[in-house]
């Protein structure tokens, strides 16, 4: 048994113990490289000095020379490879690679028969080479622009947002006054973030639109599960992505006629269509008496019609529906409406604490502190037919579901 050594980067002398040769057999399928060789002692000599030779096959002497065949496994890794070969000889090493103890994807170089080190291909990490590398949040990709970075394993993918394409294949950037006119310049846009230039000179900001309730088109306002103000909390922020408490966007300067919430926990839905043909911007109508009553859709019940408040005020701040009851509601006093359901946020009285979804409001709602909701507007060119029945309503209350979004709902609070 022939002995070699050499000392290697990693600060440990490469030790080889060639095994006995084995006449008239070869190992098929995972040669590394085919040198040729003038004698057997050449052959060992280069397989000691390439750290992924595990054994060699050495052909028969062909014109003064012999071919070399360097091997990145064994007869003990891969003993099915092991073939007869007539005139070849197949020499193997004694060495920890032969139990595997790599990855599949990786290389495993001996560096003596008990220590051995684990080559990792591009993309992956890990003394094993187990570790996929996330490209994506290691800021290790180049994507063209309006294309994002999805994480593959061993690399990763340029993902156009939009799905929309110009002739020469470059991708382009879904953009407009709010999401419903997104959605109808792009009918197959999917979920997801989008670019808002308002139509009144306002700067651009970044919203979450949902293209697939009701239609699509909805400018998803803000998640909460708590407090929120929307006239003022406008700013986008990536560590909180929609769905998940502290998600919010300027929803202030667009026009609607449709308001949806959604219960992020359970992904029920009620939306509200307002029954005069006009519109209402947020910001015209924080604190005032909002005339006209909603008709609900959803699992919003169709036993009442509704109003919506926007409130900026100390008591409650947020988009707020609830069912009519003869007596319009403020910002800070509820009608006593202890009986119909109430969509709302929570208020800053500890009397009217949680959110509300789908119930009455007018208590405190403790068991709801952790489940936001979120409000949500579109505009329409004709009314949405609220009057639908229950069984087309609640088929859109399965909501498609990104890897990085989470459960919220929106809740409103009075007294």
């Amino acid at each position: 048994m022939l002995s070699l050594q050499r000392k290697y980067f990693t600060n440990v002398c490469r030790q080889v113990h060639f095994l006995e040769a084995i006449a008239d057999k070869a190992l098929s399928g995972h040669v590394v490289k085919t040198i040729p060789v003038e004698t057997d002692g050449q052959c060992e000599v280069a397989c000691y000095d390439d750290l992924m030779c595990l054994s060699y096959n050495i052909g028969p002497k062909q014109a003064d020379r012999h071919q070399c065949e360097l091997s990145k496994s064994d007869h003990i890794r891969d003993p099915g490879n092991l073939v007869p070969m007539a005139g070849y000889t197949y020499r193997p090493t004694e060495n920890r690679c032969s139990s595997s103890p790599c990855s599949d994807n990786a290389t495993c170089l001996s560096l003596t028969e008990t220590i051995f080190q684990c080559l990792c291909p591009a993309g992956f990490t890990g003394n094993s080479c187990e570790t996929d590398i996330d490209e994506c949040q290691t800021n290790q990709y180049i994507c063209p622009v309006n294309e994002e970075c999805i994480n593959t394993a061993g690399s990763y993918v340029c993902n156009c947002v939009s799905g929309v394409f110009d002739d020469a294949g470059v991708c382009q950037l879904r953009t407009g006054t709010n999401c419903k006119e997104i959605k109808t310049a792009f009918p197959s846009a999917p979920d997801g973030m989008y670019e808002i230039q308002p139509n009144n000179g306002l700067s651009k900001f970044w919203a979450y639109c949902d293209m697939t309730l009701f239609g699509g088109g909805w400018t998803m306002c803000y998640s909460t599960d708590n407090l929120a103000r929307p006239k003022t909390e406008v700013t986008y922020d990536e560590n909180h992505p929609y769905g998940t408490d502290g998600y919010r966007t300027d929803c202030n300067n667009i026009q609607f006629r449709e308001i949806l919430f959604v219960d992020e926990t359970t992904n029920e839905t009620a939306f509200f269509t307002y029954k005069l043909n006009s519109s209402l911007l947020a910001t015209e109508n924080y604190g005032t008496q909002i005339s006209g009553l909603w008709l609900g859709g959803g699992v919003a019940t169709k036993s009442y019609e509704y109003q919506l408040r926007m409130c900026d005020h100390s008591f409650y701040s947020g988009f707020f529906i609830s069912g009519f009851k003869n007596c319009y509601k403020k910002c800070y006093r509820w009608c006593s409406d202890h009986v119909s359901p109430y969509f709302r946020s929570a208020s800053t009285h500890p009397s009217f604490a949680g959110v509300a979804f789908n119930v009455n409001g007018h208590r405190p709602l403790a068991c709801n502190m952790s489940r936001p909701i979120s409000p949500d507007i579109r505009n329409i060119n004709a009314m949405l037919k609220a009057e639908a029945t229950n069984s087309k309503d609640m088929q859109h209350t399965e909501r498609r579901k990104d890897p990085h979004l989470f459960g919220k709902r929106s809740v409103d609070l009075h007294r």
